[in-house]
């Protein structure tokens, strides 16, 4: 018996459920990618802000020189506590076949000045 048939059949069953998975793999780290960035630029600019370096608008200006949207950009001084809640969506590249358009990124990340460091909530 000729088994060729069926392992063509296998296959052409398979290739759909491979490309979806790699899509997913390829989305899921891209967004992973670009969230690290966003919060990794935020501590930077508490940090700055904190230690009184720049103020409000120059720390806008930071999230501009890296590439990060300040559309829903929100810096709340609280006491001596600074929050930086950022909103930023991100056109998938894969997604899309399965009609997901774009992801969003929700940041919130509060610093506070304590014995000399900066501590992050």
């Amino acid at each position: 018996m000729n088994k060729h048939g069926q392992t063509l059949v296998l296959f052409v069953l398979l290739i759909p459920l491979i490309i979806i998975l790699m899509a997913i793999i390829v989305d899921t780290g891209i967004v992973t990618n670009k969230k690290n960035h966003i919060e990794e630029v935020t501590k930077m600019v508490i940090k700055d802000l904190l230690k009184d370096k720049i103020n409000e608008s120059e720390a806008k200006e930071l999230f501009i020189k890296n590439d990060i949207l300040i559309d829903n950009l929100e810096i709340n001084k609280i006491n001596k506590k600074i929050e930086i809640k950022n909103k930023i969506s991100i056109k998938s590249v894969f997604g899309s076949i399965i009609g997901i358009t774009e992801y969003d990124i929700k940041i919130n990340i509060i610093g506070e000045y304590q014995n000399e460091r900066v501590i992050f909530e």
